[in-house]
């Protein structure tokens, strides 16, 4: 085993200890990423890849302090069997920490865009409520409220208060960050989202097509990914309403391509400027600033897919509109922790 004099500094302990087993690679790998780590290296293995490049992670210095790394590595092999890894890390603590704030100020944003759409949803049911309780109240005045009456009036009451209250549940698991990685699908998390922002897209009259082909699970950051797909859906909804499309629609797909799970939103919106398309992703950028745009939401959507959960987010135009695509890796069959990591 040899580790590098900078890897070395990076965690703390010596080449020595490195060199003669004292400690190993993977025994710095945050415990709740080792897992990840070992299922790439694993994948990579039995897909004769000669060369990895990991998803983001932690590694837990001697110091007890965590470092996000980026992970580059050579598989050798002789004979078609692997005999040892060269690989180099990169620290992006720094950018880690600079992303996050961004991310934090777009979630903000996000937030007060859900908030008028659970206020457009609790419209109806409250002014049921009020309606029911104004019959109670003149039924009782004119001494016509039976019991049976009573519970029938009761039992609309709390349907409705049930209702509010499953908002306010999604409203707040919507946000609440995941420390782990956790095993998801593509269907429980479009099903999540539609129940935040469904009615605000009906309303404008725009259809939901969903062709959902894709059941398999991946592990990865369920409430981020929701992040990304409502920010996406969001922006096809006011695309179509600004523009006031005729027979506007959005499309939501889900399919596997080889080794990697896709989704795909798109809407016949009119697509992006082919001037502009290159820099949608880029922090800042908006085509919204009329209506007070952040230009955080799609880079925001970038980073999550592409350095939180180690996929890719692209788009293009098609004849209708625009497509934003969603790549990421199939969550395989997992594997013993092993030595494969261990370099």
């Amino acid at each position: 085993r040899y580790v590098s004099s900078s890897v070395s500094s990076l965690i703390g302990y010596s080449q020595k200890e490195f060199e003669t087993g004292g400690i190993t690679y993977a025994s710095c790998i945050h415990r709740d990423d080792l897992e990840m780590v070992t299922q790439e290296v694993n994948d990579a293995i039995e897909s004769g890849k000669e060369f990895l490049q990991h998803s983001p992670y932690r590694i837990l210095t001697k110091r007890g302090e965590i470092r996000w790394v980026l992970d580059y590595i050579m598989i050798i092999r002789e004979g078609g069997k692997v005999v040892s890894f060269i690989g180099y890390i990169i620290d992006i603590t720094e950018q880690r920490i600079k992303s996050e704030q961004l991310l934090q100020q777009s979630r903000q944003a996000q937030m007060g865009e859900m908030m008028a759409m659970i206020a457009h949803q609790w419209r109806q049911p409250l002014s049921a409520i009020s309606a029911t309780s104004a019959s109670i109240s003149l039924k009782s005045k004119l001494n016509k409220l039976d019991k049976n009456k009573t519970i029938e009036l009761s039992d609309k009451i709390n349907e409705y208060t049930q209702f509010l209250s499953k908002t306010i549940d999604d409203f707040r698991g919507f946000f609440k960050p995941n420390k782990n990685r956790e095993k998801t699908d593509y269907a429980k998390l479009i099903d999540s989202v539609l129940k935040i922002i469904e009615t605000s897209i009906k309303t404008k009259n725009i259809d939901i097509i969903q062709d959902i082909k894709c059941q398999d699970s991946l592990t990865s950051y369920p409430n981020e990914l929701k992040q990304v797909i409502l920010n996406l859906l969001k922006n096809s909804e006011d695309v179509l309403f600004d523009k006031s499309i005729q027979d506007p629609y959005i499309k939501i797909s889900t399919y596997r391509e080889g080794s990697n799970l896709m989704i795909s939103i798109s809407d016949n919106g009119g697509g992006v400027a082919e001037d502009i398309i290159t820099k949608i992703f880029d922090p800042y950028f908006s085509t919204k600033l009329e209506k007070n745009g952040t230009g955080l939401g799609l880079y925001m959507s970038k980073t999550i897919i592409e350095e939180h959960c180690g996929g890719k987010l692209t788009v293009a135009n098609f004849k209708d509109g625009a497509e934003f695509i969603i790549s990421l890796p199939a969550n395989l069959a997992s594997s013993e922790e092993d030595s494969n990591i261990g370099r």
